[in-house]
């Protein structure tokens, strides 16, 4: 049995922002409209790359300015249509942008638009042409209000330069060039990178001893992890939050804005490549996966991230929390529950032991509290609930199906291996 106790007397303030994506709901040509369901979870945030990927019509510097001898400085230049309407399709759900200025990561053998541009200035201006068009309306644009530009994506990607053909100094000039001159377009604006493939590798520290040593604005770091393991993922955030500080941006936003369930077992045939991704995917997009999603914004409440973007929310994408269809996979569910948490401002909670993971909330004008539970082990546990008030309802999802009603008697809350369960709590 796992005590949990929740002191809905003592309110913590606002759930953080870790349940957003990335990308938006249309996808294959906007044959699927994912709009309904980014509404139903609640996501706060859209970080924009790859989309629709790996064909993406929309946000790169390829797509919105394809002809890099034109003048940036006019709006007949830039070919914004695909991007705007892709933007506005979030937007319309509730959910904030976190724009990407750069390209959409290459597999291919090929590498088409990966490079570091011809000329770095002229590259600045055409990222300044877009801010100008999402937020100030110029070239028959509009007023996003879009606060986050983070330059570039894994420029440190040791896969076959998927990400960035250059050398480690271009990708640290062309960072210092964007960003200076975006603070110096906007001050309001916040500016960042890289999204870091890893964490605490020569890159990353090259690149903050250069922000410290010629006095670059860093508002925010974005880094990336994929593991199986909550516990690796809490350490990587420490040790962010950690270099951040020793190198003098400790009031920097750490933004953890590409992450999954990255399921590589023991007793894969790693010899048969196939068989190896269908594992991954299908445990990704499984009970296994949710729970671990769950588990991980929960967990993370009480880290050093400030904004969580999941990789990938798009029908199009075999990273996705959707298949082809538009249904949702598993993974869902947990975005959805965190979703309602977040509603309320979060309260005391403190679960026994290490076996489960929990947080709760108040919705103090309607006198409603939730709690959000997660078991991300095989093993099921029986739960010995102390709060104020009563269960009024309860859902789950979990191996045996989606989200649906949950038996909410006290004495015989139960939740199975590789679960998400949400309880809703009256007369508080």
């Amino acid at each position: 049995m796992v005590k949990l106790s929740v002191d809905f007397s003592q309110d913590l303030g606002p759930i953080k922002p870790l349940n957003g994506i990335n990308n938006g709901p249309l996808c294959f040509g906007e044959t699927i409209d994912l709009s309904d369901r980014f509404r139903e979870a609640k996501f706060p945030y859209s970080r924009l790359h790859d989309p629709n990927w790996p064909h993406p019509y929309e946000v790169d510097i390829h797509t919105v300015f394809p002809d890099f001898s034109r003048d940036p400085a006019r709006p007949e230049s830039y070919q914004f249509r695909r991007t705007d309407e892709y933007i506005a399709s979030i937007k319309n759900t509730g959910a904030d942008i976190v724009y990407r200025l750069g390209e959409s990561i290459e597999h291919s053998k090929t590498k088409y638009h990966v490079h570091p541009p011809a000329d770095f200035k002229k590259w600045t201006q055409i990222c300044i042409g877009i801010i100008r068009h999402m937020n100030e309306g110029w070239g028959d644009g509009h007023h996003f209000g879009i606060r986050y530009w983070e330059i570039w994506n894994e420029p440190d990607n040791p896969s076959g330069e998927c990400m960035w053909s250059g050398t480690d100094q271009q990708y640290f000039d062309l960072y210092a060039t964007a960003a200076t001159a975006i603070k110096d377009h906007d001050s309001t604006l916040k500016v960042g990178g890289y999204a870091a493939t890893m964490v605490n590798d020569a890159f990353l520290l090259a690149f903050l001893e250069q922000c410290r040593n010629r006095n670059l604005p860093l508002d925010f770091f974005s880094w990336h992890t994929y593991t199986q393991d909550v516990s690796f993922l809490v350490g990587n955030a420490r040790k962010v939050k950690g270099l951040l500080e020793q190198y003098g941006f400790g009031q920097a936003e750490v933004h953890l804005n590409e992450w999954n369930y990255a399921p590589i077992d023991t007793g894969v045939d790693a010899s048969d490549a196939a068989k190896t991704l269908r594992h991954v995917f299908q445990a990704m997009h499984g009970a296994k996966g949710m729970s671990y999603d769950a588990s991980a914004m929960l967990a993370l409440l009480d880290e050093p991230v400030d904004l969580a973007n999941f990789y990938d929310v798009a029908a199009s994408s075999i990273w996705g929390m959707f298949d082809p269809y538009g249904v949702p996979y598993m993974s869902f569910w947990a975005f959805k529950a965190f979703g309602l948490l977040r509603e309320g401002n979060r309260v005391r909670t403190k679960v026994e032991g290490d076996r489960l993971y929990a947080a709760a909330s108040i919705l103090e004008k309607q006198k409603l509290g939730r709690i959000m539970i997660s078991n991300p082990s095989e093993k099921s546990e029986h739960i010995s609930l102390d709060c104020a008030g009563q269960i009024l309802r309860g859902y789950i999802a979990d191996p045996e199906g989606e989200w649906r009603p949950l038996d909410v008697d006290p004495a015989k809350l139960q939740l199975p291996g590789y679960s998400v369960c949400l309880l809703e709590i009256s007369q508080i």
